[in-house]
């Protein structure tokens, strides 16, 4: 009974570790059900290829590497063997590329199909060939990029090194960029406040103009008004008055120039003026002896004068 017992134990541990090996490569990609037909190529470096990576023509996976071994002779080959799908016809002529898939460095083998040759059958080998990775790619392309970064830093050293050389001048330069900042900051308040002062005269001067303006204004309301007071009379009918006038006084004029009437008479014949000359001459001696010898003109009396008047009569 205990040794029946032992032998299910080693039947299950048996059954368990084929199941796993089986799950393990089924896992992996690996048809153990399927026949695959096998071929080697050669390697001078498989950089990192392990078995099971996968075996693709144009990213579709046809198979799976099947074992690595390393040429111990002289230790410069490395055989790789490939298991491809039967169904894959695998013609004279086709190379079997080791590529880099990812960025992350997953390698596998590409094959680059021939359309020309015989048919290889399984255990033949194929062309090898290596592909130069992204990592290649990507490190020379930095080592590029440093070494034009290399120079480029070099040029901005050269560029630089007369600033370097000149540090004291420019120290020197800034200084004075700074006192001539100073200096034009005070001149900005300075003018600031002479704007200011600017722009009050310029308000009181705005407010004298408006001032003025407004009587400009009503002196031209009231020009407008004698305009239209002026519009209402008729001047015309007034200058011809006075050119009537002025007429009239012309005549006049003429007839007392021409010796007519009194006022001409006056003017042109001077025996009247010699007349009246005389006659104002005769009248100031009668006023004198009027005033020298008053008796002789006025009869004064209080007393009866009249009375004897009449007796005598």
């Amino acid at each position: 009974m205990t040794k029946y017992k032992e032998l299910k134990v080693g039947i299950l541990a048996v059954t368990a570790l084929a199941i796993l090996y089986f799950g393990f490569n089924y896992l992996k990609g690996l048809d153990i059900f399927s026949p695959d037909k096998y071929y080697t190529a050669e390697y001078s470096n498989v950089n990192g290829l392990n078995p099971s990576d996968r075996i693709i023509i144009n990213g579709f996976q046809v198979g799976r590497v099947s074992e690595i071994t390393l040429d111990t002779a002289d230790y410069q080959r490395i055989y790789v063997t490939l298991a491809v799908s039967k169904d894959i016809v695998i013609k004279e002529g086709t190379i079997a590329k080791l590529v880099q898939t990812d960025v992350l460095g997953s390698k596998a083998i590409e094959l680059i199909m021939s359309r020309e040759g015989r048919v290889l059958g399984s255990g033949e080998s194929l062309v090898s060939e290596i592909d130069r990775g992204i990592t290649e790619l990507l490190t020379e392309e930095g080592l590029s990029a440093a070494n034009s970064l290399t120079s480029t830093v070099n040029k901005i050293n050269d560029a630089l090194q007369p600033l370097v050389d000149g540090a004291d001048d420019i120290r020197t330069s800034i200084g004075n960029i700074k006192d001539i900042t100073a200096e034009w900051k005070n001149l900005s308040m300075q003018m600031s406040g002479r704007i200011e002062q600017l722009q009050l005269r310029a308000d009181y001067v705005m407010d004298s103009m408006a001032a003025a303006l407004g009587s400009v204004r009503a002196a031209a309301e009231s020009f407008k008004g004698l305009g239209d007071r002026l519009q209402t009379i008729d001047i015309e009918s007034r200058l011809q008055k006075v050119d009537e006038t002025l007429e009239g006084f012309n005549e006049i004029t003429t007839k007392i120039n021409s010796g007519e009437g009194t006022i001409g008479q006056l003017m042109t014949n001077d025996s009247l003026y010699h007349t009246l000359n005389s006659m104002l001459t005769n009248l100031d001696s009668l006023f004198i002896d009027m005033e020298n010898n008053p008796k002789r003109y006025v009869h004064f009396s209080l007393f009866g004068r009249r009375d004897k008047r009449e007796k005598k009569k």
